[in-house]
């Protein structure tokens, strides 16, 4: 792909936006001058190794932003001249170290080596200079002075530097105060590193001593005494040696720094590969890109692509993004696009195109999981106006020029992008030149997307099964196009729409729709209303999905409701039982206690009394265990042919429990069931007979539930929710539900007060949605008014 191509695809834009999110100058340099490459495997390598580093940006693996500075020509002092480098160039080396350092700490590791290969080989390019970091720390301070840790050596003649100022300035100072009393005032300063007096001109005779110039009005004189020559002298001495020991830490560092040069060169181009590879995942996360795969047999899938450019402005608060879809290569590699004018047939192809540019250049694409590009050797674009004054060429010419190339060069591994087919000349050689090229690249395996108003080429690709059609969706009741392309019929141009929007109604559209061919005219009806079906049938399929998704979700919640039923109905009944035969063992414990002790006791027989209570207390364990022990399977004994019927009793083994029969068998020999508040089917085989039940189980008068050795004494009729979260409430109606469904009573009250009318909606959505509801009602004012509702339970009835 040439820098033409790229241009016209913007890909140079692209590249800007990579470079912006880079953080030294050999990340941005690799930035902007980034190729599209033709080694499918190198560029396959790439996008895994940016996928990894995503991946591990987001897992916490980020080394953070390598801020590095122009080192080159550092490197290249390094590299040849034998002097020290300056501490401001240490610095700047000191920030590659440091990172160098922290990549290789962070990445050069076991779990990275598992989990990011890709990343654990670049960061071993990286080498470890934690010790000359550190020395560095020592020597210098953020802005390179010298610190008085960089060597004991310096660290002694600082001292004393320090001391010997002290004292000539002490010395000085106390000249100065001897003088001023005799004269004007003098005062201590320091001129060229040496300490003097300034005095006026007119005492300079009072004072022996060496004269280190005059203020600019001349009339101060800067005199360095006699008695101070001495201890200037020494400092000097001092200075010397401090800058001595200055160059020797500078030489010594560098020297250091030589010794590792080749490993400091290949630390800075990994850490500007490390740089591009950060701006590429960083890219990758801000517009939700992901490295696309590429088409096994170099067809084309996009789902939900966005074109980078259009994504970038989005996210930074511009309109959004229309995605697009589009998948040809199967069974057609040609694609004609018709459609309006601004309905987004050129940014279409743009995209195209751009996103195989991307991808070659191991860059991710934004779209959706499931894109897959072609792997092309060339890409061959017609966009835009060609015209070119400088080579007085027209748009045409332009035009012309482009599909030659695209003539001369397209393999079947190349992708053909063609904007406006046909255009800028007469219609119909525009459309015999323009369905020549089609057919002509067809043959020859190209991938072409081709747009066009033409209606000659519209048809061409309606007739070639080799070729497909598609438009660029428009909405007839805003008019405006939607920026959606739709695979398998023609566009309408809709240029007279657009004329009646942009021109007042009168004899110009009326006389140029008098001016169109009937044929034309026909055929944009037939287009018109094809659209106009294909529309309404869209809408009925979004409603049959929706109404589709609402009925699972209905059903799902159905049965989640079901299984929390089944499980808070298992766990009452646990419960039950372990408070039984917790009373049980307790009673069977005081009773053997009390036999002991009368054996013990020896004494005569009970009285009469204790001997009653005794049998009583006996017969009713007897009676406890027996209703605590697993009916006998009732199922065994079959039901007789007329005992089946809609409306029976039956006890269902499969369920282990007492159903209600609610159809007539089917020929395979199962029937539907009621079994609380659920429904099922069941084995004909499966049912038997009601079992007989203790007196004090069974129904006192006909349409009292049924409760069993094992259900609850019947509920309150009534709970109270005010004061709940909306979901706390929902949790305690469907409880309460529950033990009134088992236990009664059959009408209850739920009291949720008035409030924002939240609570009451809640409630009365579950009570909509529960199987054990029969009904409900808004309260009367004597019930509580619209601040409780009055639900009536569908009981479990037994009898035929």
């Amino acid at each position: 792909m040439n820098e033409h191509t790229l241009d016209r695809l913007e890909f140079t834009k692209v590249r800007q936006l990579l470079a912006a999110r880079t953080c030294t100058p050999e990340g941005r340099r690799r930035a902007l001058s980034l190729l599209p490459g033709r080694d499918q495997p190198a560029v396959e390598a790439e996008l895994q190794r940016v996928a990894e580093m995503r991946d591990a940006w987001i897992a916490g693996y980020d080394p953070g932003p390598p801020e590095i500075e122009e080192i080159e020509p550092i490197l290249g002092r390094l590299d040849r001249v034998a002097s020290p480098l300056e501490p401001i160039e240490l610095l700047s080396l000191s920030r590659l170290l440091s990172l160098s350092t922290r990549v290789r700490r962070l990445l050069h590791v076991a779990p990275v080596a598992d989990r990011y290969p890709d990343l654990h080989r670049l960061a071993g390019r990286f080498g470890d200079f934690e010790p000359f970091v550190r020395r560095l720390g020592e020597v210098f301070d953020p802005s390179g002075e010298f610190l008085d840790t960089a060597s004991p050596r310096l660290a002694r003649i600082r001292r004393r530097l320090l001391d010997a100022r002290s004292r000539a300035r002490e010395a000085l100072d106390h000249l100065a105060r001897e003088e001023t009393a005799h004269a004007e005032e003098s005062f201590v300063t320091l001129r060229e590193g040496r300490y003097v007096l300034a005095v006026r001109v007119q005492d300079r005779a009072r004072l022996p001593g060496i004269v280190h110039g005059h203020s600019k009005s001349g009339q101060t004189v800067f005199l360095e005494p006699i008695d101070a020559v001495e201890r200037n002298n020494a400092i000097s001495a001092l200075g010397a040696e401090e800058q001595e020991e200055r160059l020797a830490i500078l030489r010594d560092l560098t020297r250091s720094l030589r010794e590792r040069g080749r490993e400091i060169r290949e630390s800075h181009e990994a850490a500007g590969i490390l740089d591009l590879l950060r701006a590429r995942a960083s890219f990758s996360l801000d517009l939700g890109a992901a490295p696309p795969a590429f088409h096994p047999r170099g067809g084309l899938r996009l789902v939900g692509a966005r074109h980078p450019l259009l994504a970038e402005a989005a996210r930074r608060g511009g309109a959004p993004v229309v995605p697009l879809d589009l998948t040809i290569g199967e069974e057609a590699r040609t694609l004609v696009v018709s459609g309006p004018n601004m309905g987004g047939k050129t940014v279409a192809l743009k995209t195209v195109g751009l996103f195989c540019a991307m991808a070659q250049s191991g860059l991710p694409v934004p779209a959706k999981d499931g894109t897959q590009l072609p792997f092309v050797d060339a890409v061959y674009v017609d966009l835009g106006d060609e015209q070119s004054i400088e080579e007085e060429t027209s748009t045409f010419a332009g035009h012309l020029r482009n599909i030659g190339e695209a003539w001369k060069g397209a393999t079947d591994r190349s992708l053909v992008l063609l904007d406006e087919l046909g255009g800028g000349t007469d219609p119909e050689e525009g459309a015999a030149l323009g369905r020549a090229l089609l057919e002509l690249l067809t043959e020859r395996g190209c991938l072409v997307l081709a747009t066009t108003h033409l209606i000659g080429l519209k048809m061409v690709a309606q007739e070639d099964s080799r070729m497909r059609n598609g438009a660029m969706e428009f909405d007839s009741e805003t008019q405006r196009p939607s920026f959606r392309l739709r695979i398998g019929s023609p566009g309408r141009s809709r240029a007279f729409e657009l004329a009646r929007q942009i021109f007042p109604p009168g004899e110009l559209t009326e006389r140029a729709e008098r001016y169109r061919s009937r044929w034309t005219a026909h055929l944009d009806e037939l287009l018109g209303d094809l659209e106009r079906r294909r529309d309404a049938l869209a809408a009925e399929l979004g409603r049959a999905r929706i109404a589709r998704e609402d009925l699972e979700k209905a059903a799902e919640q159905k049965r989640l409701q079901a299984d929390r039923l089944r499980k808070r109905i298992h766990v009452l009944r646990e419960a039950r039982w372990e408070s039984e035969g917790r009373a049980l063992r307790e009673a069977e414990r005081l009773l053997e206690e009390a036999r002991q002790a009368r054996a013990r006791a020896g004494g005569p027989a009970p009285a009469r009394e204790e001997g009653d209570a005794a049998r009583a207390l006996e017969g009713a364990l007897r009676s406890r265990r027996e209703l605590r022990r697993p009916p006998r399977d009732p199922a065994r004994r079959p039901l007789e042919p007329e005992q089946i019927r809609p409306g029976a009793s039956a006890f269902c083994r499969d369920l282990k429990g007492l159903v209600r029969i609610e159809a007539e068998p089917d020929p395979a020999g199962r029937v539907w069931v009621a079994h609380g508040a659920f429904r099922f089917r069941v084995p004909v085989a499966s049912l038997g007979p009601v079992p007989e039940l203790p007196p004090e189980t069974r129904p006192r008068r006909r349409g009292e539930p049924v409760r069993g050795p094992d259900e609850p004494s019947p509920a309150e009729p009534e709970i109270d929710l005010r004061g709940r979260t909306t979901e706390e409430a929902r949790l305690e109606a469907e409880r309460f539900i529950d033990r009134c469904a088992i236990a009664g009573p059959m009408e209850v009250r739920i009291i949720h007060g008035k409030g924002t009318g939240a609570l009451k909606r809640e409630i009365e959505a579950f009570l909509d949605a529960s199987p054990l509801v029969e009904s409900f009602r808004m309260g009367e004012p004597r019930e509580g008014g619209w601040g409780a509702t009055i639900v009536r339970i569908r009981p479990a009835r037994v009898g035929g």
